[in-house]
């Protein structure tokens, strides 16, 4: 018999001519039949069904039953003798955390704050995370002192902007010896970390920004005035290492890792009281003062 080489379409074709047919089927190395044919399981097919003729729709559905039956059996050895099941859950483990790894590690390090947080932050903190986990530290400090920055921008900001007063108040922001660069209520999203530091500073009842402190509890009924001013410690900290000193270290590596796990334990903290969950203190925030419009996710 001569074999030809055959597609899918013409094999399930050819399934119900019978062996002895004018026109042989086309018949390859890559089909079932041709093995069939070869190791003599057509020959014993006919042998037990006592017939001369053998139908290839008979000889292909013994193939397919025996096919399930190996598969199934292979599958079980691999998973009794191979132990694939844990293998399978190892390549699984050995994936780049995804998003919802990080959101769930920073859940667990932001007790009753993480799901509090405004979007941006909490995008911040999660690039943040995944930066740490690949030694990309520049990255890391980055996105943490962003995390921060987006605290103002999308809680304070708002608060004090929906005050009626708040047109005509001005942030000042001193600079040494110079006259202080003062910002109007249009431009307060364009304050960075070092100059929060300095409008917090000088947020106390003897200084420059007195005006915003006093209009402070109109927006935030609940906050602690004393509290919130002290956070310009740690934010100077804060904006100190975004900078960082490693291209003067022999280990600039060592160095950049140093100062992101220092500016983790000041953001986030070892225990959910870093800078963040201070924030939300001082602004006397609870989930139920919030609303639903600051720590809802929104962006």
């Amino acid at each position: 018999m001569k074999f030809y080489n055959s597609s899918e379409i013409e094999y399930r074709r050819q399934v119900s001519i019978p062996w002895n047919a004018t026109q042989p089927p086309h018949l390859s190395a890559q089909g079932d039949l041709y093995w069939a044919m070869r190791i003599g399981f057509a020959d014993a097919h006919s042998q037990d069904a006592g017939e001369r003729r053998v139908s290839l729709a008979g000889i292909a559905n013994s193939l397919e039953q025996i096919r399930t039956i190996t598969s199934s059996t292979a599958q079980h050895v691999l998973r009794t003798e191979r132990n694939t099941d844990n293998l399978l859950e190892d390549v699984k483990n050995r994936l780049p955390p995804n998003h919802e790894y990080w959101y769930g590690l920073l859940q667990e390090a932001l007790p009753g704050f993480m799901s509090r947080l405004p979007r941006a932050t909490a995008d911040h903190l999660i690039d943040a995370s995944s930066h740490r986990f690949a030694k990309e530290w520049d990255y890391c400090k980055v996105s943490l002192c962003k995390s921060v920055e987006s605290l103002f921008l999308r809680i304070f900001v708002p608060g004090v902007q929906a005050l009626p007063e708040s047109s005509k108040l001005t942030m000042a922001l001193p600079k040494g010896k110079q006259a202080p660069r003062k910002r109007s209520s249009a431009e307060w999203d364009k304050i960075q970390m070092s100059g929060w530091v300095q409008i917090l500073r000088t947020a106390t009842e003897v200084d420059i920004n007195f005006p915003l402190r006093s209009l402070l509890p109109n927006a935030f009924p609940n906050i602690h005035l004393d509290s919130l001013v002290n956070l310009h410690v740690g934010l100077a900290q804060i904006a100190k290492l975004r900078g960082g000193s490693a291209h003067d270290s022999a280990n600039p590596d060592e160095e950049k890792a140093k100062d992101a796990q220092k500016l983790w334990d000041l953001v986030v903290g070892s225990n959910g009281e870093g800078l963040l969950a201070k924030f939300y203190l001082a602004l006397g925030l609870t989930e139920e003062s919030q609303g639903a419009g600051n720590g809802d996710g929104s962006s």
